[in-house]
């Protein structure tokens, strides 16, 4: 089987499944993954219309994890009563913008 015959039987299953929750059989699963074995798994998933996350882990590939965001807690610094500069529409609606 060929890529783009693949291609053309996940499209087709697609098209035809019953439900929206309904899972890519296992056989695509398994050709896409022979496929992605001897290529870029992101360029496979993306020609088959695949998560590229869910296409690595069936291959087994360690999934990177995202570098961890860590908040810095800053001092309280004062506002200035006045502020910048002020914009008021034609209804009233005031916006102030303080520094």
């Amino acid at each position: 089987m060929t890529i783009d015959e693949l291609q053309k039987k996940l499209d087709h299953w697609r098209k035809n499944k019953k439900s929206h929750r309904d899972r890519i059989p296992q056989e695509y699963w398994e050709a896409a993954i022979k496929f992605a074995a001897n290529s870029s798994p992101s360029t496979i998933a993306t020609k088959l219309n695949l998560n590229v996350w869910d296409l690595k882990k069936r291959m087994g590939i360690p999934i990177k994890s995202e570098k961890k965001i860590f908040f810095k807690e800053l001092p309280v610094q004062t506002i200035e009563k006045r502020p910048i500069f002020e914009l008021t529409t034609a209804s009233g609606i005031t916006l102030k913008v303080y520094q």
